[in-house]
């Protein structure tokens, strides 16, 4: 996974926090994935959901952070 810039980093930590608000459940999966590098089965795992579901939750953030225009 390449580094993003500092600039795309806080960008994205702003709309981590908007969509935490909105959906904590999304904000928490996200987190785990990019920031402490689980995969996603992992991160379903320890956040009791199955893989499926985490992976619609994935799919669903990446459109949504499109959307924001912080598409990561």
């Amino acid at each position: 996974m390449e580094a993003l810039p500092d600039a795309d980093l806080l960008a994205l930590r702003e709309a981590l926090e908007k969509l935490k608000s909105e959906d904590p459940l999304k904000a928490e999966l996200v987190e785990r994935h990019c920031v402490a590098g689980q995969t996603g089965d992992q991160a379903a795992e320890v956040l009791g959901i199955s893989v499926s579901i985490a992976d619609r939750h994935s799919a669903f953030v990446r459109a949504w952070l499109k959307t924001e225009g912080r598409g990561v």
